[in-house]
């Protein structure tokens, strides 16, 4: 045991040394150097593929309606509609009851009325409708004054004693009178400013003991307008105002210029027509059955 103890002191001793001199050998610590610059960075690697698209969810649920906008301005005018789409403007002027024709019926007659002064009071004529041309028309009917302008019309009774004279005096007027004429009664002599423009030569196509209504409408056709085809029941004769006026029955054109009068057939297809550039403007006169009580 003696003998143990300065072997095992020697050898502590020998490591204390031993880590001295290590010690005295690395001498002391050196100072902390500054960081060195950052390194460039390296390139950008490769995209990596698109991963699949992922499914997709319900359809949520639909929104409210919004409240309606404010109105938007008008938009610009369409083109004009094709000239056969036009349609004739008709204003009725006159539909007055006639009665029932006599047993011998009636024929058509028209007069072209021009009054420089006054014309005499005369009666015993048939029923007649008369349109104001030109001027004014002053008419005493039964007592009754009342003074007419171009485009107003009015009616007199078969019978009625009446004068005509234009207003004021120094003026004229010029009017047009459409008559139904009792069929067995001759025309009477009538004075130069009395243009006969119709007298037919056979009565009109009507029903014995049928009362009748005689109606005048003026009917203005717009350039290149026409109506649909058409068939007339009713026995009308048309006076060409202004322009001229194309019935076509068929595959015929038939032209009637202003201050004329013709006659529509009855029953037959016909199709009117404005192929002019200005308006056409007709009077058309008709019988028709008088609607029932």
């Amino acid at each position: 045991m003696g003998r143990f103890r300065p072997t095992l002191g020697i050898l502590v001793l020998s490591v204390l040394v031993l880590g001295a001199w290590l010690t005295a050998c690395a001498g002391p610590a050196g100072l902390q150097g500054p960081p060195g610059p950052q390194g460039a960075a390296g390139p950008a690697g490769p995209i990596g593929p698109v991963g699949p698209a992922g499914a997709a969810g319900p359809p949520g649920p639909a929104g409210a309606a919004g409240a309606r906008g404010p109105e938007g301005a008008a938009g610009p005018a369409g083109a004009a509609a094709k000239a056969v789409e036009f349609r004739p403007i008709s204003d009725l002027l006159m539909d007055m009851s006639i009665g029932a024709p006599p047993a011998a019926g009636w024929k058509w007659a028209v007069l072209d009325v021009t009054l420089t002064s006054a014309a005499p009071f005369h009666g015993g004529h048939p029923a007649e409708i008369y349109y104001i041309v030109a001027g004014i028309c002053e008419d005493t009917i039964e007592g009754v004054t009342r003074r007419s302008g171009p485009g107003e019309a009015w009616f007199m009774p078969a019978g009625f004693a009446n004068s005509h004279a234009p207003w004021p005096a120094g003026t004229f007027t010029r009017f047009l009178g459409f008559l139904a004429w009792p069929a067995d009664v001759a025309p009477p002599p009538l004075p130069p400013n009395f243009k006969v423009l119709l007298f037919a030569d056979k009565p009109v196509d009507l029903k014995a003991g049928t009362r009748y209504m005689m109606r005048l409408r003026e009917v203005t056709f717009a350039p290149g307008a026409a109506n649909t085809e058409h068939t007339d029941r009713n026995p009308s004769i048309f006076y060409v105002l202004e322009g001229t006026h194309t019935s076509r029955i068929g595959t015929t054109d038939t032209k009637t210029e202003a201050g004329k009068i013709f006659e529509k057939r009855l029953n037959v297809p016909n199709v009117d027509r404005n192929d002019g550039t200005g308006n056409l403007r007709v009077l058309a006169v008709d019988f028709r059955p008088e609607p029932a009580p």
